[in-house]
């Protein structure tokens, strides 16, 4: 059985209700993100780093910005934040995947934009992340069990 279908969370004082995509569409999403952010993530992070904490790290945002754009295309990215905000709705303006109502919110805040997309993802791909980690935990538990014998 999967997790509930939505969460609603406060963002810099704003409500905004997540629902999750449809699993294939997920699936998709993930596979694009990971061929897209893997090599960049490799380069910026070279040793082992739990997704978790990838996630609340502070990164250079600037380097991590021009990174991407050498690895990804306009089309791309729209696409990828399209797919994204079909399931994100805010109070007032209703699904963000409404040009309008994406303008009208996010026009002068890109940081705002920067945390709504973060959250999407982290309410979208918690179960992953969490797996990941664990997953990561797990292997580096058997290494040092097999180093010892």
């Amino acid at each position: 059985m999967g997790r509930k279908g939505y969460q609603e969370i406060t963002i810099d004082d704003e409500e905004y209700m997540f629902t999750m995509l449809k699993p294939r569409v997920s699936l998709s999403l993930l596979t694009k993100l990971l061929k897209l952010l893997g090599p960049s993530l490799g380069k910026a992070f070279p040793n082992t780093i739990k997704i978790k904490q990838l996630l609340d790290a502070d990164i250079n945002v600037g380097s991590a910005l021009i990174e991407l754009s050498n690895k990804i295309t306009y089309e791309e990215n729209q696409t990828i934040i399209d797919t994204l905000f079909t399931q994100v709705s805010h109070k007032g303006q209703g699904t963000l995947s409404n040009i309008k109502a994406y303008d009208e919110l996010f026009s002068g805040r890109i940081l705002h934009l920067f945390k709504v997309v973060k959250t999407a993802l982290e309410v979208q791909y918690a179960d992953f992340l969490e797996g990941r980690d664990a997953l990561e935990t797990l292997i580096s538990k058997s290494k040092e069990t097999l180093s010892q014998e």
